[in-house]
């Protein structure tokens, strides 16, 4: 019981970080391009890990180049391209829609488990992962069906969608990292490959594009990024991962256009509709159906002492 209520604690505690991420890349989309807040929102946490860590990478060098394909896979889907397709979103998408696209990463993820991870899939999870995509459903179409007749994906859907695919990839690769791989140095080593990834790219596009004046909101955005979004966060998402596994995370990742919601209302002055509302009530319905186990009943002792 304290095992699966912490791994939810880890798994919201990160969710509830990134769900700012759809409002942050609204915000900075005027003012920076996406490879400059990838190489800043990598940069940040990489110069605090790795003076912790550093020695501790050098010691597992050798298990690190015995599995570097599956931490480059960790690296690219997971820390590095993910969220930059967040930033290009940002740029044609409205924060609702792109929280909603986004919550079909827990999809992307069971589907993932069955292929890669052979993990059965209950019904209860079937049937709830039914219901929560039934409430983004609604909330997209405006809470009318015929709506989907006019339904279009804009960039800025798209990229969330590729966002959406790589994040259930970056679960999966997770959970295929051997044990002899040592969890804190092998996430400082995909931070620093992802800083230095984006360095030459953001170069590039710094001497190219003219940002927008940079104002102490930018600053504290990056800040936070890079502190609570690309450090603190993951380590409670792999946490999560490790104590109540792929499928379990993967559902609560739902939680996050419940969040990214009242975030885009209080901070950008999106309104909430009613829709929206019965949406969220569907979503929690489905996560709570997901979870869902139903309980054995356990036979008194004397009775399998009479079986025998």
């Amino acid at each position: 019981m304290t095992k699966n209520f912490n791994g939810y604690l880890y798994a919201i505690s990160a969710i509830f970080f990134w769900s700012f991420n759809v409002i942050y890349s609204k915000y900075l989309a005027n003012t920076f391009t996406p490879f400059e807040i990838s190489f800043v929102r990598w940069s940040i946490p990489a110069l605090l890990f790795l003076p912790f860590t550093f020695k501790s990478i050098i010691i597992y060098r050798k298990t690190f180049l015995k599995h570097w394909f599956i931490i480059l896979i960790l690296t690219l889907t997971g820390l590095g391209f993910q969220n930059t397709f967040v930033y290009y979103a940002g740029h044609t998408a409205n924060a609702v829609d792109m929280a909603l696209i986004n919550a079909t990463s827990p999809i992307f993820l069971i589907i993932f488990s069955a292929i890669f991870l052979h993990n059965k899939i209950r019904f209860p999870q079937i049937l709830g992962i039914l219901i929560a995509v039934f409430g983004v459903v609604i909330v997209i179409l405006d809470g009318n069906l015929k709506n989907i007749r006019n339904f279009t994906l804009s960039a800025g859907d798209w990229w969330m969608l590729f966002s959406a695919i790589l994040f259930a990839g970056y679960g999966i690769a997770q959970k295929m990292l051997p044990p002899d791989v040592p969890a804190i140095p092998a996430f400082s080593l995909m931070i620093c490959i992802s800083a230095l990834m984006f360095l030459p790219l953001a170069a590039y596009d710094f001497t190219t594009h003219i940002p927008a004046k940079i104002t102490k909101t930018d600053i504290l955005i990056l800040l936070i990024l890079g502190v609570f979004n690309s450090g603190l966060a993951y380590i409670a998402w792999n946490k999560a991962l490790a104590a109540i596994g792929t499928v379990k995370t993967g559902i609560s990742y739902y939680l996050t256009p419940i969040f990214s919601t009242i975030e885009a209302y209080f901070l950008l002055n999106e309104h909430i509709y009613a829709n929206q509302i019965y949406g969220i009530l569907l979503v929690l319905a489905g996560i709570s159906f997901s979870n869902y186990k139903k309980k054995k009943l356990s036979q008194p002792q004397n009775y399998k002492q009479n079986r025998k």
